[in-house]
């Protein structure tokens, strides 16, 4: 065999040898093949994995986002009422800061000092966490709060019901939805006792659902979460 023969087929080899090194393994697409679409969906997560469908389809189904949103319509309007009416806004359901704060003295449970600001700070709370429902803005934050205040009501009524005390008109709603509203008015304004607890409990229980869930349908947080 000449020299250059030699040389030919080394040549022929090494061109062989290249190609296979170059070749996809078996059951993979090179980068090159990938359309942008499919570039896309293999770095979903930044790793250059695709999430698994689990991942994928978290958000709440259709059913759970129309309960949300009527639970959150429902709140927001009963603890907007609530505040507004304590504050005196609604003077033909509600009554006055005054009168709200001679309801909480009847509980003896705060300091008198701190009376006064309790019977301005609550309402305003009930009032800001519930609009926050109203635009499904930081519902789960709004949620808390209310809940939190929930738990202190129901710390207080507990309290007063052990101790024997009489409060028929706690003005959990204004004090005068009884007066507006029959049976339903009758119901949240209830004297303390076992209804009331009830009642506050059956809130907590919608609120503990809007902090599972979050907003649900027409909620600006799901828009905030979609950037």
């Amino acid at each position: 065999m000449t020299h250059d023969a030699l040389k030919t087929a080394n040549a022929l080899v090494n061109h062989d040898h290249d190609e296979q090194s170059l070749s996809p393994v078996p059951g993979e697409r090179s980068m090159a093949s990938m359309n942008p679409t499919d570039e896309k969906n293999n770095n979903k997560n930044g790793y250059g994995v695709a999430d698994p469908p689990a991942l994928q389809n978290n958000k709440p189904s259709t059913w759970l986002s129309v309960t949300l949103l009527i639970t959150r319509l429902f709140v927001a309007a009963l603890f907007i009422f609530s505040g507004a009416a304590k504050l005196g806004f609604l003077r033909e359901y509600g009554n006055s800061p005054v009168e709200f704060a001679t309801a909480i003295r009847h509980f003896k449970v705060l300091h008198y000092d701190l009376i006064p600001q309790a019977a301005y700070i609550i309402p305003w709370m009930e009032v800001v966490c519930g609009l926050s429902l109203v635009f499904g803005l930081m519902t789960r934050g709004a949620a808390v709060v209310l809940n939190m205040l929930l738990i202190a009501f129901i710390g207080g009524m507990i309290l007063v019901i052990v101790r024997g005390i009489n409060v028929e008109d706690c003005s959990c709603f204004g004090g005068k939805l009884a007066e507006n509203f029959g049976l339903i008015g009758e119901f949240l304004e209830a004297p303390i006792g076992p209804i009331s607890v009830l009642r506050n409990l059956f809130l907590m229980a919608l609120c503990t659902l809007l902090l599972y869930g979050g907003s649900g349908f027409l909620g600006l947080d799901r828009l905030t979460q979609r950037r």
